[in-house]
């Protein structure tokens, strides 16, 4: 049988988080979760998503996915940030 040089499974790694992209490597690096968004997103709206799910996921300690679920849904309740492009690209991974 003949085997690979651990040099060369280093590089098949590191080709692999280059295709398959951060949540391959969030799970490699031994994180639990990793925040993640399909488009481009507004900054505003990210700033805000952001800090009611880390106010709510601390007061609350439910889990992050229901914890960003509750972040939306009160994000869409904002005026002018109830059109989807404000909170639905946001998702998580890994959890």
């Amino acid at each position: 049988m003949i085997q690979e040089s651990p040099k060369v499974l280093d590089e098949a790694a590191k080709k692999s988080f280059l295709t398959q992209g951060s949540s391959l490597l969030t799970v490699y690096t031994g994180a639990l979760a990793l925040f993640k968004f399909n488009e481009t997103v507004s900054d505003k709206s990210t700033a805000m998503l952001m800090t009611c799910f880390y106010q709510l996921w601390r007061t609350e300690g439910k889990s992050p996915v229901f914890t960003l679920a509750e972040a939306q849904r009160e994000l869409r309740e904002q005026d002018n940030f109830g059109h989807p492009f404000f909170w639905a690209a946001f998702y998580m991974t890994g959890v």
